[in-house]
């Protein structure tokens, strides 16, 4: 390779010229005592500035202790008048209550529905063992059917639960070990809402994608449907349900979330996500 001297020269002569430059520039920027001023004044602003945020940041630490005090207030009120909050509220209300979390009990979902004035005409509980390999040979031995993919197995029992006439299917799946009934009366076409109670802690791959909704696009379209959960599942699994544009309540478990229930129950319209508070969720729905 062959190597260029000039190119050397150059650029050690280029490196000093610079090195000249800056240390001229800087004895300037020392001694200039215009310079000197402008940087006290940009200081001074950068002061000003720093404590204008200071302040700012300090009201909305402020607001929001306020906001806080003010939503655990109204829990607490809400904790102390439950039952008069939702006394008979739900009168001639037909609910079906769907279950798809076999881990944590209904029966304080449905004390409270019942309290407020509804009949629970259907209690259902959806097993995770319906996601299990050898599902479909033994529900196809089991019925006699010929189903051949999950999609069509939920499409399945779905139409068993829409269809009275078809509590023989439920109850040999109940057999089975993959639905429990606690209670299934009346026509599927008398109830008003269905409410379902999902659960985000539980250790199933794809439970939602295989289980939940389809459940819900197979009879959200028939029937009102409102999705619950306990306080203790991850906002993101609810938030999944929120884009199926249903109604959900995040915190089923405590007073504010039973009274966000009755209400949205009562509100054909709300369509929104109640419960403990978080981005796009308020506590319960506005009293109309």
């Amino acid at each position: 390779m062959h190597i260029n001297f000039k190119y050397f020269i150059v650029s050690i002569s280029a490196i000093f010229l610079a090195l000249g430059i800056g240390i001229f520039v800087g004895s300037n920027l020392g001694s200039n005592e215009n310079i000197q001023k402008q940087n006290e004044s940009i200081i001074k602003d950068i002061d000003k500035q720093i404590s204008s945020q200071k302040e700012q940041n300090e009201a909305i630490v402020a607001e929001n202790k306020a906001y806080n005090t003010s939503i655990d207030n109204l829990k607490s009120y809400i904790d102390q008048n439950e039952s008069t909050l939702n006394s008979g509220r739900l009168k001639d209300k037909r609910i079906a209550l769907i279950s798809l979390n076999e881990k944590e009990s209904v029966d304080t979902i449905q004390k409270s529905l019942v309290e407020s004035g509804a009949e629970v005409s259907m209690n259902i509980t959806l097993k995770d063992a319906l996601l299990g390999k050898d599902t479909l040979t033994k529900v196809n031995q089991k019925l006699g059917t010929n189903l051949k993919n999950n999609n069509e197995l939920i499409n399945f029992i779905a139409d068993a639960i829409r269809n009275p006439s078809k509590i023989g299917t439920l109850k040999k799946l109940e057999e089975l070990e993959y639905v429990k009934i606690d209670k299934s009366t009346g026509d599927f076409n008398a109830i008003n809402n269905i409410v379902l109670f999902t659960n985000s802690n539980a250790k199933v791959k794809n439970k939602f994608d295989n289980i939940e909704k389809p459940i819900v696009n197979n009879l959200r379209d028939e029937k009102r449907m409102v999705v619950v959960q306990t306080s203790a599942s991850s906002i993101e699994n609810i938030q999944k349900f929120n884009k199926l544009k249903v109604a959900t309540v995040n915190n089923i478990d405590e007073s504010s979330g039973r009274v966000a229930l009755v209400q949205i129950l009562l509100n054909e319209d709300e369509n929104g996500a109640f419960g403990n508070i978080n981005k796009d969720t308020i506590l319960v729905p506005k009293v109309k």
